[in-house]
């Protein structure tokens, strides 16, 4: 159990210190949470304590110079790079910030801005960021997309993933797989068993009759073969992936 506690903490400070110095501002102090017998707290990579919450139950990532914190183990809230509380705890589970917007728990999930407001109301089962100041929101057994307006884009997914440097997310609708943009428009219509990623804005399609390439929508190519079984399709490089909401353990 030790071991797996020091391995999870290792990833979490790798994967944070490349947050905080990647970006086209300047490069962010590095604070790395700690454990003390008084609380948790926060030291820089000299092993200098910056400050200790005493009581405190838990002290996750800085991300956009905030951390969400837990003073008693059931509620959240944020502090910030000297420890002053900058949203108090009264959420259920708290993620990081990224763009100025953090997915939260209270009685069900939203997302809130740096001060606290809810700039997606806390009315859905589940939410995870899309990427491109979009989340997906889970409404009973499918996935929409939503915008910080409260405006749905595009139609209900079964799975989903988040939008890539280009733009563009794989979904899975009740016809098949598909790809489409921030807007919802379609690059490659939603009916394939697969679909995956070619070069040059080409994407290699198949389903149970044949394979083939689709750019811009259109299919540029199409190779039928023997009738395939969709189990056989498993066997592709592909594989769908459940987003769950991210919570903080």
């Amino acid at each position: 159990m030790q071991r797996l506690s020091f391995i999870l903490i290792f990833v979490g400070l790798v994967l944070s210190c490349g947050r905080e110095s990647k970006g086209k501002g300047p490069v962010q102090r590095v604070l790395l949470p700690f454990e003390s017998d008084s609380g948790w707290g926060a030291m820089d990579t000299n092993g200098k304590v910056v400050f200790v919450i005493k009581g405190a139950r838990h002290l996750g990532w800085f991300s956009e110079g905030v951390a969400p914190f837990s003073p008693d183990g059931l509620t959240y809230g944020y502090v910030d790079t000297s420890g002053k509380v900058v949203i108090p705890a009264r959420f259920r589970s708290a993620g990081e910030f990224r763009d100025g917007m953090a997915v939260v728990e209270e009685e069900q999930w939203g997302v809130i801005d740096r001060d606290g407001r809810y700039v997606v109301k806390p009315e859905y089962i589940a939410i995870t960021p899309a990427g491109y100041g979009l989340f997906w929101v889970r409404l009973r057994n499918a996935w929409r997309l939503i915008d910080t307006t409260g405006k749905f884009i595009g139609d209900y997914f079964m799975h989903v993933y988040p939008f890539n440097r280009e733009g563009w997310a794989k979904v899975e609708g009740p016809k098949g797989w598909g790809v489409m943009d921030t807007s919802g428009r379609w690059i490659v219509e939603p009916k394939y068993a697969m679909v995956d990623t070619a070069v040059g804005g080409v994407f290699l399609v198949r389903d149970t009759t044949g394979w083939g390439y689709v750019r811009d929508g259109k299919v540029i190519y199409w190779r039928e073969t023997q009738r395939l079984s969709l189990d056989s399709l498993k066997v592709a490089p592909e594989v769908k992936i459940k987003l769950s909401p991210p919570k903080i353990q």
